[in-house]
């Protein structure tokens, strides 16, 4: 017996466009309905198609714990974070026969990891963080 399985795109606005065209090529679909999903499309031109990402908001975890930390965005100015990520993907990112697409993805999100630390350090939270 075939069973229904109900699903829900994730993706809804165009991930490859051209002068010519807009075209939603990209999909991420799920059967999830107990967590909250968060999704959409980064505007990097890697490739032709916009990258796509989904964040699946994870079981709550034991709030005895009082180890929270925060993004320290005090100094954060946006264009001093946007220059230095270009910087650090036009050197670390080439096209090579050898890289596959997940050592190209696993190469980006190391380098705007380390930007972003760079950038907005993790700090602890004050006791009106952790409160909120």
């Amino acid at each position: 017996m075939l069973h229904s399985l109900s699903c829900k795109a994730l993706i809804s606005k165009p991930t490859r466009i051209t002068e010519q065209s807009s075209t939603l090529i990209d999909h991420i679909y799920t059967n999830d309905t107990k967590h909250a999903i968060m999704s959409g499309i980064s505007i990097f031109d890697l490739s032709d198609h916009l990258p796509t990402f989904s964040i699946v908001k994870a079981a709550d975890v034991n709030t005895a714990s009082n180890n929270y930390t925060v993004r320290n965005m005090k100094n954060f100015c946006i264009n001093d974070f946007l220059f230095d990520l270009y910087q650090q993907l036009s050197l670390s990112i080439h096209y090579n026969e050898d890289s596959t697409v997940n050592s190209q993805f696993e190469t980006f999100v190391d380098k705007f990891q380390t930007v972003v630390n760079n950038h907005a350090p993790l700090c602890n939270a004050s006791r009106k963080q952790k409160r909120m």
